[in-house]
């Protein structure tokens, strides 16, 4: 079952992201906003935003381990 991406990863959506280095996904950040490129995103820490754009496969939703984001995977889907 396919779900709208863009509808669940509006800002203020706390998300998980893909560490690429080891292969697991650090939490702590949230979504400021959708570019063409991929998403904005800032440490709820302290609010800052991070200087790059992230592709919707490297978030998930907290906690959601076992999401199938855009019908496939455990990951959002699509670019």
């Amino acid at each position: 079952m396919a779900i709208d991406v863009n509808s669940l990863l509006v800002p203020g959506t706390a998300v998980e992201v893909s560490n690429l280095f080891t292969g697991t996904w650090s939490s702590g950040f949230r979504v400021v906003g959708r570019e063409p490129g991929g998403y904005r995103l800032a440490r709820q820490s302290d609010g800052s935003e991070l200087p790059a754009l992230f592709s919707p496969v490297r978030l998930r939703l907290v906690g959601r381990s076992d999401q199938a984001m855009a019908g496939v995977g455990s990951r959002v889907g699509v670019g």
